[in-house]
């Protein structure tokens, strides 16, 4: 993508979301994403950047393997003010009249195994690729205090503070 075409990008995605993202400021837990085909647009702070990170790295790795599940593109990761917009592909869902709906429960579970059989990069800790700290709801408002530098860490974290 040309610079100007990524900037041309960019300012689609700020109108397209500016609605949606000044409800989201004053209703923290309203929706933070939006679809624009043939795009789909999250925004949030800065920590999307490591988040976007992390997607591309699990792209590159199933765009290599047929029997991957599909999984969407990052176009673009970029700072507007204090909002972060992560910009990726749009994946519509399958209608109830797609024969491969019926197979859904199965193709989710595969999908899952195949994520979690997913070898890491070198030198990556718990958390988004290139920083940040590890998201997840057993996390108090969803963001872990501190990084985590392997399993065994997370563990003596988990059972000394959290339970």
């Amino acid at each position: 993508m040309s610079i100007t075409e990524q900037i041309d990008l960019q300012d689609l995605v700020i109108k397209a979301c500016a609605r949606s993202v000044s409800i989201w400021l004053s209703e923290p837990d309203s929706n933070n994403f939006v679809k624009a085909e043939p795009y789909f647009i999250k925004w949030g702070d800065r920590s999307l950047h490591h988040h976007a990170e992390t997607q591309k790295f699990v792209y590159d790795q199933a765009s290599q393997n047929l029997n991957a599940p599909r999984i969407p593109k990052v176009h673009d990761c970029f700072d507007h003010g204090i909002i972060t917009y992560l910009v990726m592909e749009y994946i519509p869902m399958l209608s109830r009249k797609d024969t491969a709906a019926a197979c859904l429960p199965q193709r989710t579970a595969d999908a899952i195994d195949w994520l979690r059989r997913l070898p890491p990069p070198p030198g990556a800790s718990i958390g988004p690729l290139g920083g940040g700290y590890a998201c997840h709801r057993l996390f108090q408002e969803w963001s872990a205090p501190l990084r985590f530098s392997c399993s065994e860490a997370l563990e003596i974290y988990l059972n000394k503070v959290r339970f």
